[in-house]
């Protein structure tokens, strides 16, 4: 069938997208997907804000070294801790 208005498509900033997605309630997202180059930190605010109450919220990081440790002082500037 046709799932149109299932899936929207946006080109912008997402913290933006997500933070204008958060009221009413019922403008809120099914499925947040974070999966950027990089710590997905920056974007986690606007992503548990914007989805639905029993939504799903995914995210995937892709700077494993600093989570692993193998670069400390980034580790701590990216997310605080060691």
């Amino acid at each position: 069938g046709n799932h149109s208005e299932e899936v929207t498509a946006s080109h912008g900033d997402a913290s933006l997208i997500m933070y204008q997605n958060r009221e009413p309630v019922s403008a809120r997202f099914d499925v947040v997907d974070l999966d950027p180059y990089g710590t997905a930190a920056p974007f986690l605010d606007a992503a548990v804000q914007s989805v639905q109450d029993g939504g799903l919220l995914a995210v995937t990081c892709t700077d494993l070294a600093v989570l692993c440790g193998n670069h400390s002082e980034a580790c701590h500037a990216k997310y605080g801790s060691t």
